[in-house]
């Protein structure tokens, strides 16, 4: 096709307000049809559902001596975590109660989800700021100024103090 010709059709005979009005006519018949089509909410949660007890039937077939193993590495990691949030007294507190709440709202029900909880609100802060301060100071990725270094670092750690809460309350 010639492209002089579309040009010249487009400036010459006000085929420009007739293609924006034309395209505009049309996302409006999208929208509005999109808007009244009826989705089915349950068929994706149903299908999830699905996957989820299908997952839960192969994670039981699958060899003892396996699902030992790998219970107890899991184990040894939470143990670890456990008693550091029991050592703290993290599990006494009016936040505690706060955020059995929230991990229950989110459908985190489980029974270590709480400690899991805690320590990552403790843990992240660190990972991150030791991060930040890896990528900025210790191997440096970009050229900034050392103010904006440390703002950036602390801007890390804040992000991961927040970083449980902000995942829960989404």
């Amino acid at each position: 096709m010639n492209t002089a010709f579309i040009t010249e059709f487009l400036i010459a005979n006000e085929g420009l307000i007739v293609a924006s009005s034309s395209l505009s006519a049309l996302s409006c018949v999208v929208l509005v049809w999109r808007a009244l089509l009826w989705r089915d909410p349950l068929a994706g949660r149903l299908a999830a559902i699905h996957d989820r007890g299908r997952s839960l039937k192969a994670g039981m077939a699958r060899p003892a001596a396996r699902r030992r193993q790998n219970d107890k590495m899991a184990e040894t990691g939470m143990s670890a975590m456990r008693q550091l949030v029991k050592r703290l007294h993290l599990l006494k507190s009016e936040e505690a109660r706060k955020a059995s709440l929230l991990l229950a709202r989110a459908g985190i029900r489980k029974p270590d989800a709480l400690v899991m909880y805690f320590f990552l609100r403790l843990a992240l802060p660190f990972v991150f700021g030791g991060l930040g301060v890896l990528f900025l100071y210790v191997l440096p990725i970009t050229e900034m100024s050392p103010t904006a270094r440390l703002f950036s670092s602390l801007l890390l750690v804040a992000a991961g103090t927040y970083a449980p809460l902000i995942y829960l309350k989404n």
